[in-house]
């Protein structure tokens, strides 16, 4: 066989584990919830005569709707599933010190990539395979051609070999999965977002003229552009009836040019299976050994001081290069695009604060234009400082057991307050340079007049608060499911579900609400807009004491304090769960009996002493 046993091998474990059945229920539970909320019934104003029965133009919209529904839930499964799935597979056994035994049979490095990477891909098509037949009975309503159909099923297949190619080229050069998978992930993002961005700033910069590395970095995004299909899918090529050569043509070019960069990219990682190995196991390591052996440290390490276990996990416990290299990339274009989209915002705050100083008097556009910038901003470097601090505590205990050094830890003096303190402080410190740039935006905006004084401590105070709740969160799931890719994959799924996913579970009683009180208080629980919120401005926070729409003010006021006090209740209840799960899970007596005991043979030794004496 070409691609060789290990396919057949992968396939047998793939079809033995628990995860990929509960992936595939998953997926189907998600497809029969937002199919069901499509009924016509829960849309009364859309579909007035359902009781009479629907017209052929009602019964296309109905099928174009359940149609667009499948569509984002299948490409949504992808993004999400793919790099879970592949991204893992070959540090995984580099981790288990299994991956030198694969290299050291008669297997080649093509056998392996290929190997493992089918079984991966043959998993995700099964989820897309899984909407063919319900894509087949909507096609009957007469809202979706088949070729539609037919050309999306295509892209699916496609895109799902692309993300796969990528996840496997990273896993092939990734020390460990959590590394390999969080890359992949920002790789992702970045495919899926940076040619909208380059697209925005192409739009406010078309009349200016920009340097040649602009010119040709606009030109790199322009060809990832071509292979995401997030742009494609808004477009008006891929809608009903529009069955011209030039939507055709876009859905064939982007298909096979995911399907020709994919086969690249996976030639690429069976060519480099073997050279990274010997680089990593310490052979070929010669430029490697010299950069780290130069390479100095961009602030001098503290004192150890009294708390060696917060000294360790915040100067000592370092991420792996991909990480590191993610992280810094992330960070980068986050501060490119943002700084370039600030300036005008804050050049014309600041000439408003000098002519007529702070609060609301005078002219205030400017202000609540540098305002709302603001809050985007933040709220996005908001969701990327909660998803990072979640994964890295989602690691910080399962590191420990895969890196043998659990035994080492529990055999210390320390009790188990100490290290969870510790812990959860490290996971905090590991995003300090995003933690920073998202604190300098606020400055910003407190210094120029955009932001209330009092928002600014609150959003802190908020911000603080739920990042706490992430890291508990995280760490606990680590310990409890002792894997570093199940409790990243478990944080990350429960995260988003806590903070978006539970407000789908409520649209069919957000269709009977006639108000808008209750749909705030059904955003209590998203912190991502909870944040937001708090960052207010002069006139809304004058605007909460004033008569006018009082019980609107009202009902903002207790959204956030009774959002703060959940959150600070589930965290309280996951540092406090991981206090009482270590010393079970190290199987250690507890620290109190101990102290009893030394102070009883103490009590003894001294009336044995003073009954001698």
């Amino acid at each position: 066989m070409w691609i060789g046993p290990v396919l057949e091998f992968e396939l047998k474990l793939v079809s033995r584990r628990t995860r990929y059945y509960l992936i595939r229920f998953l997926y189907g539970l998600a497809l029969f919830f937002f199919i069901w909320v499509s009924n016509p019934r829960l849309w009364g104003s859309r579909f007035s005569r359902f009781d009479e029965g629907l017209d052929l133009w009602e019964l296309a919209n109905l099928g174009e709707t359940i149609f667009s529904v499948i569509l984002v839930i299948q490409f949504g499964a992808i993004f999400l599933v793919a790099p879970a799935l592949v991204a893992g597979v070959i540090a995984e056994e580099r981790q288990r010190k299994t991956l030198l035994y694969l290299l050291a049979s008669q297997l080649t490095s093509r056998e392996i990539v290929l190997g493992k990477l089918t079984s991966r891909v043959l998993v995700l098509a099964l989820l897309v395979a899984a909407t063919l037949p319900i894509t087949s009975l909507v096609s009957l309503f007469g809202g979706v051609d088949p070729w539609l159909i037919t050309m999306m099923f295509l892209l699916s297949l496609t895109t799902c070999w692309l993300l796969s190619a990528v996840a496997i080229l990273v896993s092939v050069h990734a020390r460990r999965p959590r590394g390999a998978i969080l890359f992949t992930y920002v790789l992702e993002l970045i495919w899926l977002f940076a040619p909208s961005i380059a697209q925005a700033f192409h739009d406010v910069n078309a009349t200016r003229k920009v340097p040649k590395i602009l010119e040709f970095v606009e030109r790199t995004v322009q060809f990832v552009a071509w292979t995401c299909p997030f742009d494609l899918m808004f477009q008006p090529t891929w809608q009903v009836g529009n069955r011209s050569g030039l939507a055709i043509s876009n859905f064939l070019w982007m298909s096979g040019l995911q399907l020709a960069v994919g086969s690249g990219l996976v030639l690429l990682a069976a060519l480099r299976l073997r050279p990274v190995c010997r680089r990593l196991e310490g052979r070929g390591a010669t430029f490697s050994s010299r950069w780290y052996g130069f390479r100095r440290r961009f602030l001098p390490r503290p004192a150890c001081g009294d708390d060696p276990m917060i000294w360790k996990e915040c100067f000592c416990t370092r991420h792996g290069p991909l990480v590191r290299f993610g992280g810094m990339l992330t960070l980068l274009v986050i501060a490119i695009v943002s700084i370039l989209n600030c300036w005008p915002h804050a050049k014309n705050s600041y000439l408003e604060v000098v002519s007529f100083g702070y609060g609301e008097a005078g002219v205030t556009s400017a202000r609540v234009d540098l305002q709302i910038f603001v809050r985007t901003v933040c709220g996005f470097l908001y969701v990327l400082m909660a998803l990072a601090v979640a994964c890295v505590a989602a690691t910080v205990w399962s590191s420990e057991l895969e890196s043998d050094t659990w035994l080492s830890l529990v055999s210390t003096p320390l009790d188990s307050l100490t290290i969870v303190r510790a812990k959860l402080l490290g996971s905090l410190y590991s995003q300090r340079y995003l933690f920073c740039f998202w604190l300098a935006y606020l400055v910003l905006g407190a210094a120029l007049g955009a932001i209330h004084p009092v928002g600014f401590g609150i959003v802190l105070f908020a911000t603080v608060l739920y990042l706490w709740f992430a890291a508990a969160m995280g760490g606990f799931l680590s310990l409890l499911l002792k894997n570093s890719t199940r409790s990243l994959v478990a944080t990350v799924g429960l995260l988003g579900f806590v903070n978006v996913g539970y407000l789908f579970c409520l649209l069919p009683i957000l269709f009977n609400i006639s108000g808008g009180d209750g749909l705030i208080w059904m955003l209590m629980g998203c912190t991502p807009f909870v944040e937001s919120l708090t960052i207010c401005s002069y006139q809304e926070f004058n605007d909460l004491f004033s008569e006018i729409h009082h019980s609107e003010n009202q009902a903002l006021f207790f959204l956030v304090f009774f959002s703060l006090l959940f959150y600070f209740m589930l965290a309280w209840l996951f540092t406090i769960g991981q206090v009482m799960l270590i010393e079970q899970v190290a199987g250690r007596p507890t620290r109190p009996a101990l102290d009893v005991l030394d102070s009883n043979r103490s009590r003894e030794t001294i009336e044995s002493v003073e009954d001698s004496g």
